[in-house]
């Protein structure tokens, strides 16, 4: 049962689908991957079970003299065999799948041949099939249990195959801060790319891997008529660097890139032929915008987040951490359209905006859409913009801009939630995350203590409280 169970978590379509129906607000949706690990290790214990107490047996009968030799038992018979090939493959997908392996780097010394421990992950991951097919010839039993969530998975994958068959084609490429490249795109087919606020989609880059389906935060708005996303692309990250070297490569050498500024990536064409930044100027085309004609991309997408629940709340507490900041990009950047043409689906109270950067650069990627709406005549009377800077800070080349809020060191969530709920005591407070696993936790505990039950407090406390804080992440 758990072997079945472990692939309704994955399945990406169903979990889309369920955040539309009444059954989203009860199943734990957003917790798909955790609930995936966890059944991961009840599987684990469930088979080294299975297998201890199988060995037990086959050493009694063998030195009881009831049965066959301990090796005719284990590994002469096709029951044996393949229940040894299955935990050798489980052992793998386990293995590789931890976090601290998937962040891994190998190469060999003299050769130019690296790869990750992601990439390992990816492709031991693909033995699922075979762990499989070897069940269903292990036990006869088996396919009973299998055939409905097989069923499910089959139709899932299928789907997502069909959604990424369509070529998109790359617009431009950007590198508005360090490490992060900006993709604009759009299909080549003609049709618009239709998606939602907040939604996320698969990247599949050929000319890097064939295999590798990376997911990325749609940043666009649903309104314009092109889509893009921002990837971080260190050194580290193989895919991903592999994108901005494959970029790189085929950028034109004339020019260098300036640092702090939106500008092009190398401030340059990609693609050859003469096509500088300078010509694209000429032609009329915004600086900044590359167009790149042989780079094959596919999409398998959109698929929906908790970030797009959003928009049923009237208070709002959006927190982002670094890169976190792209779906709040787009849903902020719909909120502003909404509003400006009074076609908002809730009428907006509040929007407080919170995003802690580790340094200037990394703010730098989005600022300039962040104070945008914040001079925007529709949401500036409503929208606050808080940053916060954790990292090292140069005092005497810092500036403070005057548009919105910023500071040096770790928000205080309690005091943040307690000034946000005494201004709108009669209404729920919706708290969305995109950000690391600890600042979840914190959230979500400032989000329990805020939400004391009135019998454990006074009834003047318990009157301000009649509102609730309701938590939602998406955690990375």
């Amino acid at each position: 049962i758990l072997c079945n169970l472990i692939f309704l978590p994955v399945l990406r379509n169903l979990s889309s689908w369920l955040r539309t129906t009444p059954m989203g607000r009860v199943l734990p949706v957003d917790d798909n991957l955790y609930f995936h690990k966890l059944i991961g290790v009840l599987v684990a214990l469930a088979f080294s079970g299975h297998i201890t107490f199988h060995y037990l047996d086959f050493i009694w009968h063998s030195m009881s003299g009831s049965g066959a030799s301990l090796l005719t038992q284990t590994l002469l018979n096709w029951t044996g065999i393949s229940g040894h090939l299955i935990t050798l493959c489980m052992t793998l997908m386990m293995l590789t799948g931890l976090e601290r392996f998937r962040r891994m780097h190998w190469g060999i010394p003299g050769f130019n041949f690296k790869f990750s421990g992601h990439s390992l992950f990816v492709r031991m991951h693909k033995l699922w099939l075979l762990v499989l097919i070897l069940l269903w010839s292990h036990s006869k039993a088996f396919w009973q249990y299998s055939l409905f969530p097989v069923c499910l998975l089959i139709t899932d994958k299928l789907i997502g195959r069909l959604r990424g068959r369509d070529e998109v084609e790359m617009i431009a490429a950007q590198m508005p801060a360090r490490d992060v490249l900006h993709i604009t795109m759009r299909p080549t087919n003609g049709r618009r790319f239709k998606f939602q606020a907040g939604q996320y989609l698969f990247l599949n880059c050929p000319q890097v891997s064939k295999t590798e389906w990376h997911p990325f935060t749609i940043s666009s708005s649903p309104w314009e008529s092109t889509f893009s996303v921002h990837i971080k692309c260190r050194k580290d990250m193989d895919w991903a660097y592999g994108i901005r070297k494959l970029l790189e490569e085929r950028s034109s050498a004339d020019t260098q890139q300036t640092a702090h500024d939106f500008s092009d990536l190398s401030q340059a064409c990609i693609g050859g032929g003469g096509d500088t930044a300078s010509n694209r100027e000429s032609r009329g085309q915004p600086k900044g915008s590359l167009k790149i004609r042989r780079h094959r991309l596919y999409v398998d997408g959109p698929y929906g987040t908790s970030s797009a629940m959003v928009f049923e709340f009237k208070v709002m507490i959006l927190v982002a951490a670094g890169v976190g900041v792209t779906p709040f990009a787009s849903i902020l950047k719909t909120l502003a359209f909404q509003a400006k043409n009074g076609v908002l689906e809730t009428p907006l109270k509040k929007v407080a905006f919170f995003w802690t950067c580790r340094d200037e650069s990394e703010l730098n990627s989005f600022k300039d859409i962040m104070v945008g709406i914040v001079n925007d005549t529709c949401l500036g009377q409503i929208f606050e913009l808080n940053t916060y800077l954790t990292g090292e800070i140069h005092l005497k080349i810092h500036r403070a801009n005057e548009k919105y809020q910023q500071y040096a060191g770790r928000p205080d969530w309690n005091r943040i939630g307690k000034r946000i709920g005494d201004e709108h005591p009669d209404d729920d407070i919706g708290v969305f995350l995109c950000g690391p696993g600890a600042m979840a936790k914190e959230l979500s505990a400032m989000c329990k203590k805020l939400n004391l039950p009135p019998s454990k407090a006074g009834s003047q406390e318990a009157d301000s409280r009649s509102r609730r804080f309701k938590f939602h992440k998406e955690s990375f």
